[in-house]
């Protein structure tokens, strides 16, 4: 009997420890994922920004090909564009809470990356901005506008 418990006891501790290191798998995944994100969005809002500042007439999304990208750089179809008033923003969606920390943290804390709430760039440090985004960004996108 005592045997069947310290085999019941190894077996638990084994399972315990296999979902422990799922869970973790998980969570890496999910972290590179958001890393790859956030980088893809920096290196197309630099893009982006540019074609803004230099096209002021221009409004909508703007096609990759008359965006000046660096030759190595491939864009991902789930960050999207879209300038106005010679502004640019930058937006994935949907949101994902890990990606407006990295996003935060890569661009050194900046007041312009957030989350559309409501038609405006709400910054999680600090707080609701004076940034108004086009209706074009949906609500709830992680947003990285040009400023």
């Amino acid at each position: 009997m005592p045997i069947l418990s310290v085999f019941f006891a190894v077996l638990l501790s084994l399972g315990l420890f296999f979902m422990q290191n799922q869970h973790r798998l998980q969570a890496n995944a999910l972290t590179g994922e958001a890393a790859a994100i956030t980088g893809n969005m920096r290196v197309y809002r630099n893009a982006v920004g540019n074609y803004a500042r230099t096209h002021t007439f221009v409004t909508g999304a703007v096609a990759d090909t008359a965006l000046e990208l660096p030759v190595w750089f491939r864009h991902r179809p789930d960050v999207q564009n879209y300038v106005v008033d010679g502004q640019g923003y930058v937006y994935f969606s949907p949101a994902q809470p890990e990606l407006v920390t990295m996003l935060l943290k890569a661009s050194e804390y900046a007041v312009l990356a957030g989350i559309n709430q409501g038609g405006w760039l709400y910054n999680p440090i600090s707080g609701i901005t004076s940034v108004r985004l086009p209706i074009q960004v949906p609500e709830g996108s992680v947003v990285y506008a040009d400023g």
